[in-house]
């Protein structure tokens, strides 16, 4: 089944950097993208998440051999490790990052956002709350109820964010492909309309075909007290009948040897 982690960067950033200094695994490449960065704390913040990373396929597959082994990136950017009997996705925002594993090498996204302003035109995000009520864990369905006349609700638009996202990312299509497809973008817009008025959601067949459903995610609050939203995608037979229980990775160092070492955590 999927494992989803969550990274709370902050606390776990000197239990990471000791396991990283006691058994290295970035690659030469992590370190080139992650020097590339403009942002220091951009940089320390991807540095920590692929170091969790790294960490967790290490303990999924039992083994050090692809430690340092570098990323390959597919053409919208989605990393991978070949040869491991694994697929993951990560996600990184305000000091957080989640991953998930699908220990079965299925197709899998993550995506996560903090409580925050979407900025995007009112009949977009309209349209965007409607496409993401077109899936959900049971499948794609044809549920939407986004009246035009509703007012928006930030936290329903943010939790319709990551479910697309999180679909984006497993389908590897991006994002942009995917709002197109859904009517929120471009020409998609006026097709999607047209065939909302008939009852038909035509949209989601390539990723019915494919076995994908999306489940939202259950969060703790930050440090801050704010809210977030996350969803996953996956295949059916591998995200399973229930929502995914999201693991803290260990901030200590005792409990990180024992999930490297395969024990309870």
């Amino acid at each position: 089944m999927v494992q989803v982690w969550l990274v709370e960067l902050g606390n776990s950033a000197p239990c990471l950097e000791a396991e990283e200094a006691r058994t290295p695994r970035l690659s030469a490449d992590d370190m080139d993208r992650i020097a590339a960065m403009a942002d220091p704390e951009l940089q320390r913040q991807r540095r920590l998440s692929t170091i969790a990373l790294r960490i967790l396929v290490a303990a999924t597959v039992a083994t050090d051999h692809f430690d340092q082994m570098p990323f390959t990136r597919s053409p919208d950017g989605k990393p991978g490790l070949p040869g491991t009997p694994l697929t993951f996705s990560v996600a990184h925002a305000g000091g957080r990052a989640l991953i998930a594993i699908d220990p079965a090498s299925q197709p899998v996204g993550v995506d996560l956002e903090a409580t925050r302003q979407l900025r995007m035109a009112s009949d977009r995000c309209r349209a965007l709350i409607r496409a993401a009520e077109d899936i959900s864990s049971q499948g794609m369905t044809g549920n939407a109820t986004a009246d035009e006349a509703d007012p928006i609700d930030p936290a329903r638009a943010l939790q319709a964010w990551v479910r697309l996202e999180a679909l984006a990312k497993a389908d590897g299509a991006g994002i942009g492909r995917v709002l197109t497809a859904a009517g929120v973008l471009g020409r998609g817009r006026r097709d999607a309309g047209a065939s909302r008025s008939a009852g038909a959601r035509p949209w989601t067949a390539p990723y019915v075909a494919a076995g994908l459903v999306v489940s939202d995610l259950v969060l703790p609050v930050d440090p801050q007290g704010r809210a977030w939203y996350a969803a996953v995608a996956a295949q059916a037979a591998t995200l399973g009948e229930n929502t995914p229980g999201v693991r803290i990775l260990p901030g200590d160092p005792s409990s990180l040897r024992a999930l490297l070492a395969g024990g309870p955590v």
